[in-house]
């Protein structure tokens, strides 16, 4: 089928995707530039602070960060293995690193995550069922333990009498009714027909949302489909997935050398019914598994421990003087504007309501912002280059292993 296409195909696949990547990276260059600019004199303030930081401040904020990565790591590893699918660990680090790039440069407030780990960790038998259990988990009791940090900041405001903006306290009005309905409809979640029945629902609108895409198939993505088929059965490399995720392309991982005996890979359908029961034995397999909530609840409260500990050390370290009560509740309230807002993990918002909080809270806005910069770039930004090296092959790396048989059941080891 695609030797009849091949003469409309174009030269290099994904060419319209590549400039429309360097258009948005472009613009967010330019954008970046251009404010920058205008607000310089305000910027060498900023770094003139920044440069007159304590090393012993940095270096303990450096190693509070370094245990929130540890500990991110292994409690996403714990909920992996709680769902059937224990990954490498060393892969599921490289893994995350590289789920967490495209999560930072693009506004997907963690979906990019979900699929990363889906399809980049398939080889090691990660599956759709395990993976989306496991954010799921993970985002659930990671709102449990901001809904935890938002309260200890609301009694703090009160116990010492903050003062702060009207539209600070609207936003503690707004997020006290949410969080009671986030109660609300978790524990109906948790209620086995309302779970099921909403699961069901799931995987039948994604079952319609694919067969619609199937319907609707643009050219591009037919001749895309088509070229990488007949790669795949001539046994010809990928160059798609060469050197963006290294050996741990699933592309790479499947294409096989050019032989009559080389099994066909079985076209992937989605079958809703088939879906919801590996949905549902996953889920099974979690609930029963000893001591995983209060674990994992343990180390989600760790990871606000840490990042508070390195907001701290910050402020050490740029000498600002800040009581302890406005520390907490400032971020306290910074992680409730963010998670109020549209898109949570989009970029300046986190930023903007850091500087501004904390500037209430009687810091100078170029401490205030410094505070913000330094705070940010180690834990957002820092992560991208690290990222970036773990998409390369190491050299002298050894293979990685072939792919292994999926452990849920009712799911095929295809993903």
């Amino acid at each position: 089928m695609a030797d009849h296409l091949s003469p409309d195909l174009p030269r290099e696949s994904g060419t319209t995707n590549r400039i429309w990547l360097w258009v948005w990276l472009g613009a967010l260059v330019l954008g970046v530039s251009v404010a920058l600019w205008f607000y310089r004199d305000e910027l060498w303030r900023i770094l003139d602070v920044i440069r007159h930081a304590s090393p012993t401040g940095t270096l303990l904020a450096v190693a509070c960060e370094t245990g929130f990565l540890l500990t991110y790591w292994d409690l996403v590893g714990r909920l992996y293995r709680a769902a059937g699918t224990p990954v490498p660990r060393g892969a599921l680090f490289r893994l995350l690193l590289v789920s967490g790039v495209v999560d930072r440069l693009l506004p997907t407030a963690g979906t990019s995550t979900i699929a990363v780990l889906a399809v980049a960790g398939a080889r090691w038998g990660v599956t759709w069922a395990s993976t989306l259990w496991m954010m799921g988990l993970f985002t659930s009791l990671g709102l449990v333990a901001t809904l935890l940090i938002v309260a200890l900041s609301v009694v703090l405001l009160s116990t010492f009498d903050i003062p702060l903006p009207p539209s600070i306290h609207q936003a503690l009005l707004v997020g006290r009714w949410a969080a009671i309905g986030g109660v609300v409809l978790g524990a109906g979640f948790l209620w086995t027909p309302v779970r099921r029945r909403a699961v069901r629902r799931i995987v039948h609108w994604i079952g319609g949302l694919i067969h619609w895409w199937k319907a609707h198939e643009p050219a591009w993505w037919k001749r895309w489909r088509a070229r990488r088929g007949h790669r795949m059965s001539t046994g010809a490399p990928n160059p798609g997935a060469t050197g963006l995720l290294g050996e741990i392309s699933p592309a790479r991982a499947t294409s096989a050398p050019p032989s009559s005996e080389a099994p066909r890979r079985r076209r992937r359908i989605w079958d809703p019914e088939e879906r919801f029961r590996a949905f549902e034995a996953t889920w099974e397999r979690i609930r029963r598994e000893p001591g995983l909530w209060g674990a994992a609840l343990a180390e989600n409260l760790l990871l606000y421990v840490l990042r508070i500990g390195t907001l701290a050390a910050f402020i050490s370290a740029l000498h600002i003087s800040l009581p302890w009560h406005h520390l907490i509740a400032g971020y306290g309230l910074v992680v409730l504007l963010v998670n109020l807002s549209a898109l949570p993990f989009s970029l300046g918002i986190f930023e903007v309501s850091m500087a501004a909080l904390y500037h209430w809270l009687g810091v100078p806005w170029p401490q205030s912002w410094a505070l913000t910069l330094a705070y940010r770039g180690i834990t957002f930004w820092l992560p991208i280059p690290l990222g970036l090296l773990a998409m390369v092959r190491w050299p002298g790396q050894p293979p990685s292993p072939g792919p292994r048989p999926c452990r849920n059941a009712g799911e095929t080891s295809e993903q």
